[in-house]
């Protein structure tokens, strides 16, 4: 009975370790899109490119800034809670991760 506590312990450490990294992967690339944002690379490159995959009647020219930008966050945030729920369950079952 220790070993699937021991196991299941690993395993919710593995998770949160790589929800730590891809966190700071999309953090990186969110960054990134600040820094590429006021270039001419990003408005003749790629902005045209993700106003024609994004066009959207309702938002118009602010379409393809919306989900660029909230996309992130929002997985950050959804990334985060399931972190937290995660490091909830290690220390209900008495491993501090």
């Amino acid at each position: 009975m220790e070993k699937n506590g021991s196991s299941s312990s690993t395993t919710i450490f593995a998770m949160r370790k790589a929800i730590r990294v891809l966190s700071m992967v999309i953090f990186t690339g969110y960054f990134m899109m600040w820094i590429m944002m006021p270039t001419m690379a990003y408005k003749m490159t790629w902005l045209p490119d993700l106003r024609a995959k994004l066009n959207s009647t309702y938002y118009g020219t602010q379409g393809p800034n919306l989900p660029v930008y909230t996309f992130l966050v929002l997985l950050v945030a959804v990334a985060g809670s399931i972190y937290l729920h995660l490091g909830k369950q290690a220390s209900y079952h008495g491993h501090e991760t």
